[in-house]
């Protein structure tokens, strides 16, 4: 898909109209001076003003009971052998099945930027909040779902809180298939399908989430007037060209992180996307500058390290926090510390299993996210926090994620790409009876399940969220549950079905319509691919209680009942029309950005990823119009021809899904025309 749209993109040639540049300055808070000068930075004792918690030294922990280590923790050290892990003594973390009791206090209190010892939050009208996203981990990627003991090490505390007597299981939870669109979905609670949101933003992409979007942050303030310390560390990936599009001006008080989709987990240049400046620009922000701090610091342990700062600043300022922590990993391309206590373990443990490489990296990355986590958790008023885990989209097989027993992966529209693990824990003054919760969750509940239910002000929500508000169905109390969820709806410019993707499943079907065949990766992580020579016209109907692996198609002949085929049909028009508006139009100009970039944002000769259009710069344009359900030939009968078994299919590795791109894509006349109207950019 990066080959496609950086194909796309330096083919369109020919002159670009001036533009009007944003001025360099004031306003754009690019950083102090006096943290940049004389070639090294010294380390702050606050970062704008809020502390900063270095945990154990920077050492990487458990705080979970254990067995007792001999020998010293290990710090990471970039470049140093692996046998260096063996020979100073590093034991792997025992993970114990059962249950584990969580300890409250293993270390010393974080100190507020006053010196005095921090208090707990404690309020039980107002609960302190976490979501902790991981980035592309799979299904068979926690020890619940795990397929070998190296997954099943790589996160004990996540297992441990899950397991704990306020974890909830959320088995049915579901996500959209890559990452901007389904972060967009989990901080507003509207549908891709109306934010118009289709495809992920790289860098130099002048889009964002529009700015008539209300964000999770603004709705907090608005149920609470002041109560919360609304905090995100990780990563954005929701746009950036603008000053208005960034996390400080979308309801945030602090953020630490990065803009785009994707980093070098130690360097933080840009990584992997179509610019010009990709691999020379450094992406690390804190508020509305460069965090300069963050040069050579591994991303997980700084955003740790961040995140446990706006712990302090919460209590130091007697607000409740809400934090969004939204890891890097395990986004390729995954990397681990060489010499890391915690994470070299799973790693070396996962290469005697026999995983690859690039798996046993995977499973070394969520163990140092698991520590992070704990970090957090041992700062919290336990008895009244809200503590959501998951991830953004399904894993990609391809580059150390394991979706098993699904099909598919990340950007797929099968189980692979949409189902993903998921769990909540509630403090002593909030869980109610349940344990699991085996009803539909998509990724937009959220928004209304926080606001709504567990703040108690609906009013504060916007009228027309795709997302519903299941606070008391997670908690045991309510019988309430969705029914169906619109996991996908994509559109192109013809009649047939091969001009959409669009995916719907109840609780029992699903229909995928516009997915060539993917395969089932193996419990090793061995994956064959897709089949892009499928014609994609193919409607796919899977029951999924008794097929979840999405083998057979029951669209073909006269397996599909004809009241579950007619019921499917209605729930696709009825969706497709009331939730999907036009799509945002795909805009880049790399060109630009770089230019700026080198022109406005370099301190001691690094470049820092900043925002280069004006702030009233106009939201990016969208289509025109949305086709009607009726356009779409959607399950009217089964076709002459059809592929029944979807691992008949001819896989290939190299396939990659590119349809969303396709449909979605300008041509290049058009480019000029709608991505920089007139001199707005």
């Amino acid at each position: 898909r990066r080959e496609a749209i950086n194909k796309h993109c330096k083919g369109l040639g020919g002159p670009k109209p001036a533009r009007k540049l944003l001025a360099a300055a004031p306003e754009v808070r690019l950083g102090t001076r006096d943290r940049c000068t004389g070639g090294e930075v010294a380390a702050p004792e606050t970062m704008d003003g809020q502390p900063v918690y270095n945990a154990s030294d920077g050492e990487e922990t458990s705080l979970l009971p254990q067995q007792q280590r001999r020998g010293r923790r290990l710090r990471p050290a970039v470049g140093a052998a692996v046998a260096c892990v063996a020979a100073f003594g590093a034991v792997a973390v025992v993970t114990n099945a059962r249950a584990t009791e969580l300890r409250r206090v293993n270390a010393p209190e974080i100190a507020s930027s006053s010196g005095s010892s921090a208090r707990a939050i404690s309020s039980s009208s107002t609960p302190t909040i976490v979501i902790s996203l991981l980035d592309d981990q799979g299904y068979a990627d926690v020890p619940w779902h795990a397929q070998d003991a190296a997954t099943q090490a790589a996160m004990p505390f996540a297992d441990a809180l899950r397991k704990d007597t306020g974890g909830i299981d959320v088995e049915n939870y579901h996500a959209w298939r890559d990452c901007t669109p389904s972060r967009a979905m989990l901080l507003t609670g509207r549908h891709h399908a109306q934010l118009g949101m289709h495809v992920p933003l790289l860098g130099g992409a002048t889009a964002a989430v529009p700015t008539d979007e209300v964000l999770i942050g603004e709705l907090l303030e608005k149920a609470r007037p002041g109560a919360y310390h609304k905090a995100m560390v990780g990563k954005w990936d929701l746009g950036a060209a603008s000053p208005k599009y960034i996390p400080t001006a979308r309801g945030f008080d602090g953020f630490t992180g990065f803009y785009n989709a994707m980093i070098d987990y130690f360097d933080w240049t840009i990584d992997g996307t179509v610019s010009d400046i990709a691999g020379t620009v450094v992406d690390a922000q804190r508020n509305a500058g460069p965090a300069p701090q963050a040069a050579g610091r591994y991303t997980t342990r700084f955003l740790r390290d961040a995140a446990l700062g706006e712990v302090a600043a919460a209590k130091a300022t007697g607000k409740a926090l809400f934090l969004y922590a939204a890891w890097n990993a395990i986004h390729y391309d995954v990397a681990i510390p060489d010499a890391h206590a915690l994470g070299r373990p799973v790693y070396a443990k996962a290469l005697e299993l026999g995983l690859t490489e690039t798996r046993a990296t995977a499973l070394g990355a969520l163990r140092i996210v698991d520590a992070a986590n704990e970090w957090i958790y041992s700062r919290l008023d336990r008895d009244n926090t809200i503590w959501i885990q998951t991830s953004d989209n399904g894993g990609d097989p391809n580059q150390g994620a394991s979706n098993y027993p699904l099909r598919g992966g990340k950007v797929s529209g099968w189980q692979g790409g949409f189902q993903v693990p998921c769990f909540v824990w509630l403090g002593a003054n909030l869980r109610g009876s349940l344990k699991e919760y085996a009803g539909l969750v998509y990724v937009t509940d959220w928004v209304p399940t926080i606001i709504g239910g567990a703040l108690g002000a609906p009013e504060a929500l916007p009228a027309d969220l795709y997302g519903q508000d299941l606070w008391e169905s997670l908690r045991g109390n309510s019988a309430k549950a969705r029914e169906d969820i619109l996991l996908m709806a994509s559109y192109g410019t013809g009649d047939e079905a091969g001009e959409a993707l669009v995916s719907l499943r109840t609780d029992r079907y699903k229909v995928t319509i516009g997915q060539a065949p993917c395969a089932v990766g193996t419990p090793a992580g061995a994956y064959a691919g897709c089949d892009c020579s499928s014609d994609r016209t193919t409607v796919w109907v899977s029951d999924l209680v008794k097929d979840p692996s999405e083998g057979t198609n029951l669209n073909c002949g006269d397996a599909l009942p004809a009241d579950v085929r007619a019921d499917l049909a209605e729930r696709l028009a009825r969706s497709w029309d009331a939730h999907v508006e036009p799509a945002q139009r795909q805009c880049y100009d790399d060109a630009l950005a770089a230019a700026f970039i080198q022109a406005n944002c370099t301190y001691n000769e690094v470049q820092y990823y900043c925002p280069f259009l004006d702030e009233d710069v106009e939201d990016i344009p969208r289509y025109e119009a949305v086709p009607g359900s009726a356009r779409f030939n959607w399950l009217a009968r089964a076709p002459d021809v059809c592929l029944r078994d979807a691992d008949a299919a001819a896989f290939d590795p190299t396939c990659v899904q590119e349809e969303a791109t396709v449909l979605l894509s300008l041509v290049p006349e058009e480019w000029e025309d709608y991505c920089h109207p007139g001199d707005a950019a």
